[in-house]
């Protein structure tokens, strides 16, 4: 039995072993054939295709495709050249998300926030870049190769079909008289015109991938052997993907931030002189000259002045000539020795939307004006000084124009120090007048101190008749409060008048030493007699009609109406007089006035030992200065790529003039500009727009509509030629940038002050390429051929 079951196995694995044996031999006789038949087809099919003309039709197919590669890698290259600088997209979504704007190319969601960047504003969104880049390279490899094949493949049959060209080259001379004809046409309707159009098919060819086809069938009539033969084929031609690699880069550059061009406008030592429409967003920083006229002076009439931004000099802020209109914007303030509407200067106003420092006076002398701010500083400290001799230190309000009340007026609303009383000049026999006007020789005896901080014209008389009242025997009042410094009487038994030309005016005590009057003195004569006078009917003193203070209202029992305002000497307001009221707890409050005025006029706008700096009183930056005690902002003999008479543009049409002979002047040249003075001139577009840096020497003129973008740097004066519009922005981001981009070529050395800070620039913000779609990999993977058929 077993033996039985062992020849059975035997017999069964003989049998498989024999038909596996014959299936194995039948499956590679069947291979075989398969090859040998698809060999056969393949070389038949090269065979047709190239007696036909098809192999040549394919190659120029691939060569279009190829050319089309090239396009779409260029258009990506162009893209990413937009990207990339300081102009570039990245760069600017990024300053526009740090300044809270709207980027340029917001979210769909969220138009806060910027498709190229992420969230925390600035790291590159790679994701949309590849998306951007992919679809760039697409539309123009398609637009190439469909308008490659539109305008070179002839039709003469409206467009029915289209011919291949082929070249007689691309044949032997004895087959060019068979060459044959391919033409591409409308396979569904050869009655149609021919499409030659991507389109884009969803889940092509069951890959689940959507791809842009342009689908091209071909005919070819040639002859073979005398025999007319048609050949057809169908290609697909696909859209390939951008799959280059990319990274981002940006180069950081620590930009030193320097007081001569940060946040400023205009920085000049010199003077400037304004009229016409005047603009300018940005600081101004004037050192100015030490003239009457010196500091800032809109010496045109019928000029309108509007700075948004800090205007700041050591001189004077001067209306000069009549008609003028000047208005401060914003949280500007003005910083002048003195803020004055000159006398002549009629019909003109000041309005200063936040606060004005002066280390002198605030002055009206001219009609129908009109000043109107909201702070007023004057905060030289006069309760430092006894000696009446003092001119120097007075900060103080006056007024000498003729119809104060009735035609002019100043305002101020809200706060006010004033640490200052007025002076009269007393060596000339014209016009008397209230006046703070310097005088060089601090020992002279040409002014008159009064005890008025807010002066009025022909309120001097009140100096010139004593007292007589109980009041002003001052019984049980002390200077300070000191009791060990007890006030003397006023009363006119115990004052001596004198004659200075041309008025008898109240010096000094009847004591042994014959104490001059000091400032507080004259303080309470003014106050006493305003006391003593009001009621009278032939009363002539101007008790503040014209003239709004910011008094307090609802006021407690014991307050006093002037309790805003800081004074030394007497002021008036609304028919009322008030005498001094400063004392030392008001020390805190006036030296930061101060050290705000040292920083924005001493320091042009840094801060360090201000206390200082204000009580040297003395200018300590300037652009250019021989003086040792200066810092220079500019070393002028570091400048020597760009003579004065040469105006360098770069790639983005960024100004860059840079002038180091104080000879040479230089001309802002906007449109319609006319009588333009000697100098390099300094030509901006048709439109009167340009942006840059321009560092001189020289003065500067400014001719025509001007648009400017940047900052001036001069040492010498600026000055406006005529009376055409002009624009001065200073846009802080961009002179960094532009100053950081080119660092190296010509600003290095250049600024010599010493930094307060430095600021991070990112120099160069790109997207690199390393590689792109290559066209030797194209022709295989998306030229595809459907079918061929022979029709006869």
């Amino acid at each position: 039995m077993k033996k039985k079951k062992g020849s059975s196995l035997i017999f069964v694995v003989v049998t498989f072993a024999v038909i596996a044996t014959f299936g194995f031999s039948i499956l590679s006789l069947t291979l075989v054939s398969y090859k040998k038949r698809f060999v056969e087809t393949t070389e038949k099919r090269n065979q047709y295709f190239s007696e036909s003309g098809l192999d040549i039709a394919y190659g120029i197919i691939g060569n279009i495709v190829d050319e089309g590669i090239k396009e779409g890698n260029t258009a990506v290259d162009v893209y990413m050249n937009t990207l990339n600088g300081e102009d570039g997209i990245l760069q600017q979504e990024k300053e526009k998300l740090k300044n809270g704007e709207i980027p340029a190319y917001p979210r769909p969601n969220n138009n806060t926030k910027s498709l190229y960047i992420e969230d925390d504003g600035v790291t590159v969104n790679e994701g949309y870049v590849k998306e951007q880049q992919n679809i760039t390279f697409k539309q123009a490899y398609m637009d190439y190769v469909e308008n490659n094949i539109k305008d070179n493949w002839n039709s003469e049959d409206n467009n029915l079909t289209r011919t291949i060209p082929m070249k007689d080259e691309d044949y032997s001379s004895t087959n060019i008289v068979n060459k044959p004809s391919v033409k591409i046409y409308n396979k569904d309707d050869e009655n149609r015109p021919v499409e030659v159009e991507f389109k884009d098919i969803n889940n092509y060819r069951n890959t689940n991938k959507r791809q842009s086809v342009l689908a091209l069938y071909l005919k070819s009539n040639f002859t073979d052997q005398n025999v007319k033969k048609i050949i057809n084929v169908g290609y697909d031609i696909l859209t390939p993907d951008y799959n280059a690699i990319y990274y981002t880069s940006t180069n950081n550059f620590k930009l030193p931030i320097i007081s001569v061009w940060n946040n400023k406008a205009i920085c000049i030592d010199g003077d400037l002189k304004i009229g016409g429409t005047f603009n300018v967003t940005g600081d101004i920083y004037v050192k100015g000259t030490d003239t009457d006229d010196g500091g800032i002076n809109i010496n045109n009439s019928n000029s309108v002045v509007t700075l948004t931004g800090n205007a700041s000099t050591s001189q004077n802020f001067k209306i000069s000539k009549p008609n003028n209109t000047v208005t401060v914007n914003g949280s500007g303030n003005v910083y002048a020795s003195n803020v004055e509407i000159a006398e002549g200067a009629d019909s003109s106003n000041l309005t200063v939307q936040n606060s004005v420092y002066t280390n002198n006076d605030l002055a009206l002398n001219a009609t129908t004006s009109h000043i109107d701010i909201a702070n007023f500083y004057g905060i030289n400290d006069i309760s430092k000084f006894q000696s009446i001799i003092q001119t120097k230190v007075s900060s103080c309000i006056r007024v000498n124009s003729e119809d104060l009340g009735s035609g002019s007026s100043i305002k101020i609303s809200n706060d006010a120090i004033l640490m200052g009383t007025a002076y009269i000049k007393i060596s000339d026999d014209s016009t008397l007048t209230e006046t703070t006007h310097i005088n060089t020789d601090d020992n002279s005896k040409s002014f008159y101190q009064t005890g008025e901080s807010v002066a009025v014209k022909g309120n001097y008389r009140a100096y010139t008749e004593g007292l007589t009242s109980e009041e002003a025997a001052r019984q049980d009042q002390y200077y300070g409060g000191d009791k060990n410094k007890p006030k003397q009487s006023l009363k006119e038994d115990n004052v001596v008048f004198d004659y200075l030309d041309p008025l008898r005016l109240v010096t000094r005590f009847r004591d042994t030493d014959n104490t001059d009057l000091n400032w507080q003195d004259k303080s309470d004569y003014f106050s006493i007699y305003v006391d003593e006078h009001k009621n009278d009917t032939n009363n002539e003193l101007n008790l503040g009609d014209g003239i709004t203070l910011p008094m307090a209202a609802d006021l407690q029992p014991g307050e006093r109406a002037d309790k805003n305002i800081i004074h030394t000497g007497a002021i008036i307001a609304n028919g009322n007089v008030y005498n001094g009221n400063y004392y030392g707890d008001n020390d805190g409050k006036v030296a930061d006035k101060q050290n705000s005025f040292a920083s924005m006029v001493y320091e042009m706008g840094d801060v360090k030992d201000l206390a200082n700096v204000y009580a040297q009183g003395k200018v300590k930056k300037a652009v250019y200065s021989s003086d040792p005690e200066v810092e220079n902002q500019v070393d002028f003999g570091e400048i020597s790529n760009t003579p004065g008479d040469e105006v360098t543009k770069n790639s983005n049409n960024d100004i860059i003039y840079l002038n180091n002979d104080n000879s040479k002047d230089c001309v802002i040249v906007g449109k319609d500009a006319t009588n333009i003075p000697s100098g390099t001139q300094i030509k901006l577009d048709d439109n009167g727009v340009g942006r840059g840096i321009i560092i001189t020497k020289g003065n500067v003129y400014l001719c025509g509509s001007i648009n400017f973008t940047g900052v001036i740097i001069a040492a010498g004066n600026v000055e406006v030629k005529d009376s055409s519009r002009k624009e001065f922005v200073n846009n802080n981001s961009y002179i960094q940038k532009l100053i950081a981009y080119n660092y190296e070529q010509y600003f290095k050395d250049v600024f010599t002050g010493t930094p307060e800070t430095t600021q991070n620039i990112e120099t160069n913000v790109q997207i690199n390429t390393d590689n792109n779609v290559k066209g030797d990999l194209v022709r295989k993977n998306f030229i595809i051929m459907r079918n061929w058929k022979i029709e006869k």
